[in-house]
């Protein structure tokens, strides 16, 4: 898991969407992917969810929970991993239109 102080690192990077299912229940994930040593000093490629730091292997399966994987595969989203500071702005209005009920206005 990628501890939330090296969440810098990941600003600038392509951005992808992708499905993921936790005990039956889909979700969204935005996902960005990175190359890091394994614990064999080999370089792996992984997927690294952008809110919670997790990571995915390559086949889809996150390391934290065997019982998260992807549903689909992931997609380019179109933009880059925006900074921390953005990021808490786009939640910050993500929970205001959730509280007002303007769902439909959430990009």
């Amino acid at each position: 898991m990628l501890r939330s102080s090296k969440f810098f690192k990941l600003e600038g990077l392509p951005e992808y969407k992708v499905k993921v299912s936790a005990c039956g229940i889909v979700s969204e994930r935005l996902l960005c992917k990175i190359n890091c040593i394994d614990e064999d000093g080999i370089s792996v490629s992984r997927w690294v969810d952008e809110n919670t730091g997790s990571f995915y292997s390559q086949d889809g399966i996150c390391k934290s929970s065997e019982m998260i994987r992807f549903v689909s595969k992931p997609i380019p989203s179109g933009r880059m991993v925006p900074s921390q500071v953005k990021r808490e702005i786009e939640g910050h209005q993500r929970s205001n239109a959730y509280r007002w009920g303007f769902e439909d206005d959430i990009g």
